[in-house]
């Protein structure tokens, strides 16, 4: 493709990618534990927010 990215913004997309990927593997994988978190689903909905805010997108 030939584009140039800045390594700042390439950095912000790998660890966005890695968090939502782990995210998505704990929520399918049942690693979530009904025994750690009360509310697993509100805490999976949760990543999408908390990432937005350390990419800087929002």
């Amino acid at each position: 493709m030939g584009l140039t990215v800045p390594d700042a913004v390439l950095a912000c997309g790998v660890t966005a990618w890695a968090a939502l990927f782990g995210a998505v593997s704990f929520e399918v994988f049942g690693q979530y534990g009904s025994d750690t978190f009360t509310d697993p689903g509100a805490l999976f909905e949760h990543h999408p927010t908390v990432l937005d805010r350390i990419v800087g997108s929002g």
